[in-house]
């Protein structure tokens, strides 16, 4: 997949349905990347500049996410005090292909820094952490995946959703929480834990890997509730899972991290048939299609 700065990117994809063979196909996906905002003001007359936070967005209007952003967290109170933006398409990472968007503040317009000192990282999958330059948002990823193993049955893979149903006990009294699941490569749940975010979700579920001594997590499978967002790929590898499924679609930011670090990533899981977005060769086709 050729990296491009858009709100959809095109990308192949391997289908695997019940009684069919692996079909390749093309696939949209949405665009995500890490743009980094940084505030320009004057204090005692000397120009400054903070970095304030890094959105995981959708490329095409920053500038009106930047406003809203600013207004929503009360640096600004409207739009007029903002003097001028300023973008730096040169990207501090290849992979993640940032931004980094200068806010200009017009002078007399008070804006004290030692208040934003935590450095939003303004995720699209809602969490919030202290990572204050795009250099770091891929992570201490160090457990590589072993190239194509474990191999895994897709009839394995399209039970996951319904194994992991019963065990949503919140979900299913709400229908408002996420999951995220491990499997292990017969398709046993092993632990599942919930939670109103599905990057804390997926933070509970390492916490007790690590906790466990279980880390890394080579020969299991890591399956999520909802969509595929760079976050949660991103969190998978450092975990060490070589293999992540999603209920929903993977961003196209998701795919290229899972495919730069070997990771077999797939979306759109249904019982009869998923999507494979990299690193197919540990998927086993369905035993009857053979």
């Amino acid at each position: 997949m050729k990296p491009v700065k858009s709100a959809v990117t095109a990308t192949d994809t391997h289908r695997f349905s019940r009684g069919r063979k692996p079909e390749e196909k093309s696939d949209y996906l949405t665009g995500e990347r890490p743009l980094a905002t940084v505030i320009r003001f004057e204090k005692n007359g000397v120009q400054q500049e903070h970095p304030l936070a890094i959105n995981m967005c959708t490329p095409g209007e920053d500038e009106k996410l930047a406003i809203g952003f600013l207004l929503t967290e009360g640096i600004i109170s409207d739009a007029g005090q903002i003097k001028s933006f300023e973008h730096l398409n040169e990207s501090a990472n290849s992979l993640l292909e940032d931004k980094t968007l200068y806010v200009n503040l017009k002078p007399g317009v008070y804006f004290d820094p030692d208040q934003f000192k935590r450095n939003f990282y303004a995720s699209s999958s809602c969490g919030v952490c202290g990572k204050a330059t795009t250099e770091k948002l891929e992570g201490p990823i160090t457990f590589i995946p072993a190239t194509g193993k474990p191999q895994v049955k897709a009839d394995i893979i399209v039970k996951l959703g319904e194994t992991m149903r019963p065990y949503q006990r919140i979900f299913s009294k709400t229908g408002g929480i996420h999951g995220t699941a491990v499997f292990d490569v017969e398709g046993n749940l092993i632990e599942l834990m919930e939670d109103v975010g599905r990057h804390n979700a997926m933070d509970k579920i390492v916490g007790l890997l690590v906790e466990r001594g279980k880390l890394p997590a080579r020969d299991r499978i890591v399956s999520v509730s909802g969509r595929a967002s760079f976050e949660l790929v991103q969190k998978a590898l450092v975990a060490g899972f070589p293999i992540m499924t999603a209920v929903g679609a993977p961003s196209d930011l998701a795919v290229r991290m899972a495919s730069a670090y070997g990771m077999t990533l797939i979306g759109f899981l249904k019982e009869k048939n998923f999507n494979v977005y990299c690193h197919p060769e540990r998927i086993l086709n369905f035993e009857e299609a053979e």
